[in-house]
C-alpha cells in the first residue's frame, strides 16, 4: 500500500460495502486481497454496516 489514494479507497469506501461486494474487490490486486483479508478491515466493515443498518 504505497499509494495514498488506494489506501483511502480501501479504508473509507470499500469498508462500507456489503460482504459480497468486498469479496469481488479481493480480485483487484494482491495488495487489496491482503488488506481485505485482515481483521482490521473486517472490524471496520462490520462497524460501518452496523451504522448503516440503523
Amino acid at each position: 500500500m504505497k499509494d495514498l489514494p488506494s489506501l483511502l479507497i480501501l479504508m473509507k469506501i470499500i469498508a462500507r460495502l456489503p460482504a459480497k461486494a468486498v469479496i469481488r474487490c479481493k480480485t483487484v490486486s494482491k495488495d487489496w486481497l491482503a488488506y481485505l483479508s485482515t481483521r482490521e478491515f473486517a472490524k471496520n466493515n462490520c462497524h460501518f454496516l452496523r451504522i448503516l443498518g440503523d
